[in-house]
C-alpha cells in the first residue's frame, strides 16, 4: 500500500506537508522533494587521495548535488600513497564516522573530510667501517656507515676533530672526537636515530733535528752557535752539560779538557707529546796562550836590563832562563864581557784550559854605544820679543832601554821654563826676552848602557813689530797766542807698549803729555811768535817687541 505526500517548499528551512489517502500504516512515507538540492563536498587531507562515494572511486575533493534526506555512502582506503610517494593511513572523517559510512544528506551545503596521517618506514644506521678508539693530533681517518633504507648517510663532527664527509681530522691532542652519522629520512622513511662513535684524542709525536750542527771540537773559551727544529714547528729549547755553558743556542766552552754536551729539547703541548731530547758531543781542546815581551836587540857588555813580559790566560808564573853570553836572575839579565849573543827564554806552564807557552829572543852584546835617534822640534825660525813657544825632545822608544829625561836650556835672547813630560817625550816653554838677536835652545840626553849621550839645538831669530802710529791735531797756520791740542795714537799693546813723548820747537811750546784713556796721548801746543814755523814731534821708544817710531807736524805762526 502506498501513500503520497504533497509537499510545498517555501524555502529551505520551512516545508509544509499534506498527506493524501489512503494513509499508510507501517510503511515508510516516501518524500518527493520538489525544492532545491544541497552541495555536498567529499575531500581528503591531504588533497588528492582516493575516496569512494556511493561505490565509485574519486580523487578528492569532489562536490555533489544531493537532495536533503537522501542516504549516500562515503568511504576511503587505508593505507594509500599520496603525492611524492608518501604513504598515508586513515585517521578520521570530519563528522566522526567510520572509514566507510552512510550519511543522510543534510539541509545545508556540507563538506566531509577524510584526514590521513603520514606513515614513514623506520630505518637504522650501522657503521661498516668504525672509527678507531684513539687518534693522534693532526692525523686523519675515514669511517663508513650505511642506512637500512639505502639512503645516504650524512656525517658531522664535534669536539676534538673536524670532518669533510666521512674523512675526519684530529684538531686537538686532548679531548674526545665525536663521529656523528645521521640519515634525515624522506617521503618514505623516517629519520634514523643518530649514531655517535667516540674517538679519544692523543698528542702527536714529534722529532728534533739539528739544522746547524755543533763542531766536533772547540777551544776553551770559544763560542759556537747551533740550530735545531722540531717536526711540530714548536720552538726548540737548548741546554748544556759537561765542559760548556749556553745562552739559548750559543754555547761557550768553559773547559779545555771536558767534553761539552749540546742538548736540544721540545717539551710538547696539548697537541704534541714531548720530543726525545737529542744531543751532540763537542770535544774540548786547550786554548793557546801568548807571552809578550820586549827585550832589547842589542846591549853593551856588562850592562843589565829588565825584560818586561806578560803571559797568557793560565795565570801561571813566567819562568825566565838564559843561555849564551849573558846570565839572568828572574827577569833581570846581565850581558857578558865579550861580543856575542844572549839567548833568553820565557816559559809559562799550561793548565786544564791552556796549553804551555814559550817565548825566545836574542840580544847581541855590543862594545860601542849606539847614537840614539833623538828629535828636538818646535822652535820657529823667527819670533817676536815677548812671545812664547814650546819645544819637544823625543828619545827612541826601545823596549828594555829606559828613556833618558833630557835637560832643555835656552841662551841668547830667550829663556827656558821647566821641563815636563813622561815616557820618551818631554817639553819646555821658551820665552823671547828680546826682539832682536838669536835665541838658542838646547836638549841634552845623558848616555846609558846602550845609547851614547846626545845633544840637539834649535835657533830662533828675534824680530820687532813695526807699530801703526798717527799724530794729528796741528793746524797749517795759527796766530800768536793760539793754543791747540795734538794727539799721538799707536796700536802697540801689552806690557811692551811704549808711551810717546810729545815735544815742540820753533815758534811754539808744548805742554805735558797725558793719556786720553783709550790708548792715545795728547798735549797742548801754544804759538809763541808771530812769524816762523812751529814743529811738533811725537816719538815712540823701541821695546823688546816694537821698533821706534816718530811723526812730526808743522804750523806757520801768524800775527
Amino acid at each position: 500500500m502506498s501513500a503520497y505526500v504533497l509537499a510545498n517548499a517555501y524555502d529551505q528551512d520551512q516545508v509544509s506537508f499534506q498527506l493524501a489517502p489512503p494513509f499508510p500504516t507501517t510503511e515508510n512515507i516516501q518524500l518527493n522533494w520538489n525544492g532545491l538540492a544541497e552541495s555536498i563536498t567529499i575531500t581528503t587531507n591531504p588533497a588528492n587521495l582516493n575516496i569512494i562515494v556511493d561505490g565509485t572511486n574519486y580523487s578528492g575533493p569532489q562536490t555533489f548535488s544531493w537532495i536533503p534526506g537522501n542516504e549516500h555512502t562515503i568511504a576511503t582506503t587505508s593505507p594509500q600513497q599520496g603525492p611524492g610517494g608518501t604513504q598515508y593511513n586513515f585517521g578520521n572523517w570530519s563528522n566522526g564516522g567510520t572509514m566507510s559510512q552512510t550519511i543522510v544528506t543534510p539541509l545545508a551545503n556540507t563538506t566531509y573530510t577524510a584526514s590521513f596521517v603520514p606513515y614513514y618506514q623506520p630505518q637504522t644506521i650501522s657503521f661498516s667501517v668504525p672509527a678507531p678508539p684513539s687518534v693522534a693530533y693532526g692525523s686523519t681517518f675515514t669511517v663508513g656507515a650505511a642506512a637500512s633504507s639505502g639512503l645516504p648517510v650524512v656525517y658531522t663532527s664535534s669536539g676534538a676533530c673536524s670532518n669533510a664527509g666521512a674523512t675526519y681530522t684530529m684538531t686537538s691532542g686532548t679531548g674526545i672526537c665525536s663521529v656523528i652519522a645521521n640519515q634525515p629520512g624522506n617521503a618514505i622513511y623516517s629519520a634514523a636515530q643518530q649514531v655517535v662513535e667516540a674517538v679519544n684524542a692523543a698528542p702527536a709525536s714529534q722529532m728534533i733535528t739539528f739544522t746547524t750542527n755543533a763542531p766536533s771540537s772547540a777551544v776553551y773559551n770559544s763560542s759556537f752557535t747551533v740550530a735545531a727544529t722540531a717536526t711540530s714547528g714548536l720552538a726548540v729549547t737548548y741546554s748544556s752539560s759537561g765542559g760548556c755553558s749556553n745562552n739559548g743556542a750559543t754555547y761557550t766552552m768553559i773547559s779545555g779538557t771536558i767534553a761539552c754536551s749540546v742538548i736540544a729539547n721540545q717539551a710538547g703541548n696539548g697537541n704534541y707529546s714531548a720530543a726525545t731530547p737529542i744531543n751532540q758531543s763537542v770535544n774540548a781542546t786547550l786554548a793557546s796562550q801568548t807571552i809578550t815581551a820586549g827585550p832589547p836587540a842589542e846591549a853593551r857588555d856588562k850592562d843589565t836590563f829588565t825584560v818586561t813580559a806578560s803571559g797568557g790566560g793560565s795565570g801561571n808564573p813566567l819562568v825566565f832562563t838564559s843561555s849564551g853570553d849573558c846570565s839572568n836572575s828572574g827577569a833581570i839579565y846581565t850581558m857578558g864581557t865579550k861580543a856575542g849573543t844572549c839567548t833568553g827564554t820565557i816559559t809559562q806552564a799550561g793548565n786544564s784550559n791552556y796549553a804551555p807557552a814559550t817565548y825566545t829572543w836574542s840580544t847581541t852584546v855590543i862594545t860601542v854605544l849606539v847614537a840614539p835617534a833623538v828629535t828636538f822640534t818646535g822652535a820657529p825660525p823667527n819670533a817676536v820679543g815677548g812671545s812664547t813657544f814650546t819645544v819637544t825632545a823625543t828619545y827612541p822608544s826601545t823596549q828594555g832601554v829606559p828613556a833618558e829625561v833630557p835637560t832643555i836650556t835656552a841662551s841668547g835672547t830667550c829663556e827656558a821654563g821647566a821641563v815636563s813630560g813622561s815616557g820618551n817625550t818631554y817639553q819646555a816653554t821658551i820665552t823671547m826676552t828680546e826682539g832682536s838677536g838669536t835665541c838658542t835652545t838646547t836638549a841634552k840626553w845623558a848616555a846609558n848602557f846602550y845609547y851614547a849621550a846626545a845633544t840637539q839645538t834649535q835657533k830662533t831669530t828675534g824680530e820687532l813689530i813695526t807699530p801703526t802710529v798717527s799724530f794729528t791735531g796741528a793746524p797749517a797756520s795759527a796766530p800768536n797766542g793760539t793754543m791747540f791740542t795734538v794727539t799721538a795714537t799707536s796700536n802697540e799693546a801689552g806690557s811692551y807698549a811704549s808711551v810717546p813723548t810729545i815735544t815742540a820747537s820753533g815758534a811754539c811750546t808744548a805742554g805735558s803729555g797725558s793719556s786720553t784713556g783709550d790708548g792715545s796721548y795728547e798735549a797742548i801746543i801754544t804759538i809763541t811768535k808771530t812769524t816762523g814755523t812751529c814743529t811738533t814731534t811725537a816719538k815712540w821708544a823701541a821695546s823688546i817687541e816694537y821698533v821706534a817710531e816718530a811723526l812730526t807736524q808743522k804750523t806757520t805762526a801768524e800775527k
